[in-house]
């Protein structure tokens, strides 16, 4: 009989659909960058990272994100997030007002 190794748990997986919202303070110092990503694991375990829609978001400005998952090869997502940066220094604060997923998966998964 054969066996069955458990390499993850993913709760995300490809054709379902991220869906967040993110708000700069009204007291930032510039606008920044903000988009989101995910990692999914990659040859030898290694984490890959995958972007997202992005946007530049202004001090006081609202982002709604709706992000559909490409394939990514079978390979399972370890982590979601939204990224932030800027060419430079922006202090302040963006507050990640939801993060959540639905839909069906459309993924079809290998053994190694």
């Amino acid at each position: 009989m054969g066996h069955y190794t458990l390499m993850a748990s993913p709760t995300l997986y490809p054709g379902q659909v991220v869906r967040a919202a993110a708000e700069a303070d009204t007291a930032n110092s510039l606008p920044i960058t903000c988009r989101l990503y995910l990692r999914r694991y990659g040859a030898d375990d290694k984490l890959v990272r995958v972007y997202g829609p992005e946007t530049k978001l202004a001090p006081g400005q609202r982002q709604d994100f709706e992000w559909r998952i490409a394939d990514t090869g079978g390979q399972p997502i370890a982590e979601i997030g939204l990224e932030l940066s800027s060419t430079q220094r922006a202090d302040g604060t963006v507050y990640l007002d939801c993060l959540t997923w639905d839909g069906e998966p459309d993924v079809v998964l290998v053994s190694g």
